[in-house]
Order: C-alpha cells, then structure tokens, then sequence
C-alpha cells in the first residue's frame, strides 16, 4: 500500500517532512525527562509507525470511516478531560494568554496591542486572528480551536473520497500526527488557521471563471483571511506568479484582484487605527512580529526567493509543494538561527518554536492525498491550478 501511496517523489518529499516534523517534536519533549528516553521515544516512533504501514499493506487491512469518528470521537472526549486536568494556566505556551490579553483589554476599552504579558510578550497575531478566536475566549477555553481544526481536517479529506487504500493510509498518518495532540494539550491555534487558509487557497485555481461578484468576492475574504498569519504571504506570492506565468487571466484583471485583496487586509487594521493611531503606529503585528522568528532582512530574503523560484521553475511547478518546502526552510531557519545565537537549549527549551511547524501540515495532507497530476492535462481547475 505505501509504495502505492508514495510513489509519487513529492509525495514521499511531504512524508518524510512529515516524518522529520513528528520527530523533532517527540524528541523535544521527550528529553525534558532524560537524553536517553527522547532517543528511544524517536526511534521507537518511527519504527513502529513503519511496521503499522509494512503490516497493513502486507495483510491488506483497512481502517473504515466508522474507524475515523470513533477515533475522532475518542480523542474529543480524552481532550475534555485534559482541559479539565490541566488549565491554561499550567501551559507555558502562551498563544491562549495572548487571546486572554487581547479581548481582556477590548472589554476595558484599552488598545489591545499595547498591552504585554508578564513575561514581556505582545499580542502579534493580526485582527482576524483574534476575531476568530472570540467565541473561544468567550467559552474560556481555547482548546476547542484545535478540537475544531481536528475536525476540519477530517472533514476536507473525507471530501476528498479516498481509495481505501489511501485512506487507511492517512488515518495512520492523521492519528500519529504528534502536532494534533499538542495542539491540544497546549491550547495551540497554529491548525486552525492553517486549514481554513488552506480550504480558501484551494479554491483559487479557478476563480478567473467565476462571475464578477463571486471574483471580488474571493478577493475580500481572502484579504480577511490573511489578516490572521503573515506566514501565508508564502503561499499567496507562489499562487500570484503561477497565474502570471500561465496568463491565467490577464494582467489588468489579477491587479484588480490584488488590489481587492490588499483593501480588505487594510480594512481589518481600521477600527485599531481609529482607536488610537499613535500608538497604532508604536504598537501592531507587523512591528510586534517583524523579527520574531528571524531578522527582518532574512524575511526579505525568504520572499525574493519565493518570487524567483517560479520564474526560475518556468509555468510547470507545484504551488502546493513549494509552499511545504517554503515553509518547512523559514522555519527550520528560525530554529538553526535560534540554536545558533542562543545554543541547543533554543532548541530543547525556549528560544526555537518548533511549533510553527504546524503550518506545513495541512499542505503535506493536501500533497499526500492528491490524485497524481496528469502532465498532459492542460485545465486551471481548482487542484489541477495549484499542482501543475
């Protein structure tokens, strides 16, 4: 089965990514009982993840949908009780306290941005983000983000009516996804705003096709979209140069687009500046996060580079798949940065985020999931668009 699965060599590029991402955080974690216990944990993951897919393709044995909810189900019920043992306040990860700080200070009428941690930290994520976040503060419980992303995530690849092969396959993948739990456990909202960035991406490959409103349309919700993760400028610049490179629609047109696109940004930063503008311009995201994972001139060199592969790569080139690699290199780059300023215990404890690493997931799904792009096939559709 597996050879089947990942016969493809991007395919097996996103797994073993997959592989090495699991890996760093087993290891990570694990060590904070003994050197000795997080090389075990790594290995024995690894090999017993092995056996399972060498088991099931030699017995051809395979998990159900059925399989999928109860197991779904399960690890809902087993979070319930984990939020009920361990409280936010327990967690050093301090993505729910920066929500907590956030709206704590709309409802005081204080700027929401100004207004730090007792350890120093800014809220850095943008407006959507916090939008989003709401309902979740309001419940008290941030958890539930990773609960839901869990769930979106099963939903778009049950919409996608995998074989039973490949579908056994990603159930195994899925619930060894190490990220998922800690998502959880931490409160962590990084899969979140992944997938639902990936379910508005994934419909941009036909849009040229769309009538009028539904095209400006995309244009704003994306724009809103965005105003939750910086990262996804990544993606956004590769898409942009496939449909330049492929005329996918003409020139004026996609300006427009973009334009639509930076104006819905814009607008979601409004109701901050009309707060209070001066210190808007002392206090916001871009200044907050501009050198939180690496110097501002290292981020400039990520993004020329993200503008020349393509032109380098010529029409033919993988969106979906460059985006993975895109990202996986920035943030292994924050973490080889961190460790190479701070020492290994950036790494090992406080310094390297590994967990931004969650944003390559819900691509590598996408890329293990695909049916293979037939390089004859010469349509924009919604997938085709994005793997070509």
């Amino acid at each position: 089965m597996i050879m089947t699965i990942l016969k493809d060599k991007k395919k097996i590029v996103a797994f073993i990514i997959w592989s090495i991402i699991c890996s760093l955080f087993i290891f990570k974690y694990s060590f904070r009982i003994s050197l000795p216990i997080a090389i075990l944990n790594t290995i024995f993951f690894n090999i017993v993840l092995s056996a399972i897919l060498w088991l099931c393709s030699k017995k051809k044995y395979y998990f159900s949908n059925t399989t999928w909810l109860y197991t779904l189900g399960g690890i809902t019920i087993f979070s319930i009780f984990i939020f009920q043992v361990f409280p936010v306040q327990s967690i050093r990860v301090d993505r729910w306290e920066m929500i907590q700080i956030f709206w704590d200070s709309v409802h005081q009428g204080i700027y929401p941005y100004a207004v730090h941690s007792p350890a120093g930290n800014y809220p850095g994520p943008m407006p959507v983000y916090f939008l989003l976040s709401y309902p979740f503060y309001l419940i008290q419980e941030i958890g539930w983000m990773s609960i839901l992303a869990m769930w979106l995530l099963y939903l778009y690849i049950k919409n996608r009516r995998l074989t039973k092969e490949n579908n056994t396959f990603i159930f195994i993948i899925f619930i060894s996804s190490i990220t998922i739990y800690y998502e959880i456990f931490t409160r962590s909202t990084i899969l979140f705003n992944s997938i639902i960035f990936l379910l508005y991406f994934l419909n941009l490959g036909n849009i040229e096709k769309q009538s009028k409103p539904k095209f400006y349309a995309y244009a704003i919700l994306g724009g809103i979209i965005f105003s939750t993760r910086n990262i996804f400028i990544i993606p956004m610049i590769l898409w942009g140069m496939k449909v330049i490179l492929t005329k996918q629609m003409n020139l004026l047109k996609f300006t427009t687009w973009c334009l639509c696109f930076l104006f819905s940004f814009a607008i979601t930063f409004l109701p901050f500046i009309a707060f209070d503008p001066i210190l808007f311009l002392q206090y916001n995201p871009f200044i907050t996060q501009g050198e939180m994972l690496i110097p501002f001139t290292h981020i400039i060199v990520f993004i020329t580079v993200t503008f020349l592969i393509p032109i380098i790569l010529g029409r033919q080139f993988d969106v979906i798949f460059l985006t993975v690699l895109l990202l996986f290199a920035i943030i292994s780059h924050h973490v080889v940065y961190s460790i190479s300023n701070i020492g290994i215990e950036a790494f090992l404890y406080c310094g390297a985020d590994i967990s931004y690493y969650i944003f390559c997931f819900p691509f590598i799904f996408e890329i293990l999931i695909r049916r293979e792009y037939d390089q004859k096939q010469n349509n924009y559709s919604c997938h085709a668009s994005l793997q070509c």
